[in-house]
């Protein structure tokens, strides 16, 4: 990798460090971390963080990988709201309005569709019971919920913003309405209709197949024990 290019990777880095919600004496530490690191150490770096977000997650990846890792291994302070066995929600130290809330599964997981039905339910089922009293705390008339995935994640790590809205706050949720021919929508609905019913009778077959391998397990339990029966 050439010298210009890390220093390029290194400045990229230093950005989203500040674009963080972490208290300042934590992002001192990261940003002397960064700029005292030689070349290879970014490039090492650099190569972690691809492979983790590759990897489709399954554990919480190496010290000094993911800013929410960190987090989450108690190396950074936070203000927790709720904490399980899976999930953790906090308050963002610089939000985007009074009350922001973050919640992220405590594994380490980029995008939606990798992580497990069971925590994605934990994830939202949190998120639901912790609008409401969010609502009551910040006097909110609204909550939004945002998640970046991909092109606008900061880190690669998936965190589910909750962000308590009142009138006039200025904040802004909005892109330009493009014109769409009928034909271009009939066309990706399609398409992703048949993309979903592949993926279901795949699940289907997988389901089945789960379903006669218990049985056959049951059935040869079964013929054991008839025979340990049947002896005199």
């Amino acid at each position: 990798m050439e010298k210009e290019e890390v220093e390029s990777l290194r400045q990229s880095i230093l950005e989203q460090i500040e674009q963080q919600s972490f208290p300042e004496e934590t992002k001192t530490k990261l940003r002397e971390q960064i700029e005292n690191a030689s070349d290879e150490e970014i490039e090492k770096f650099i190569k972690q963080q691809t492979s983790a977000a590759g990897s489709g997650g399954g554990g919480a990846v190496g010290e000094g990988q993911c800013i929410f890792c960190s987090i989450v291994e108690g190396k950074i302070d936070t203000v927790k709201v709720y904490e399980n066995s899976d999930i953790m929600a906090f308050l963002d130290i610089n939000p985007a309005s009074r009350g922001h809330c973050l919640i992220i599964p405590k594994k380490h997981f980029q995008f939606l569709f990798q992580i497990p039905d069971n925590i994605v339910s934990q994830l939202f089922l949190t998120a639901k019971k912790i609008m409401p009293s969010l609502i009551n705390v910040t006097n909110a008339e609204g909550i939004a919920v945002y998640i970046a995935q991909g092109i606008e994640q900061t880190l690669p790590h998936l965190v589910i913003n909750l962000i308590p809205r009142v009138k006039d706050d200025k904040l802004r949720f909005a892109w330009e309405r493009k014109k769409v021919e009928l034909d271009e929508l009939n066309m990706i609905a399609n398409e992703l209709k048949l993309r979903l019913g592949k993926e279901e009778e795949t699940e289907k077959k997988q389901k089945e197949q789960e379903v006669k391998q218990k049985a056959q397990e049951e059935d040869d339990i079964d013929k054991i024990f008839r025979q340990i029966k049947r002896r005199p």
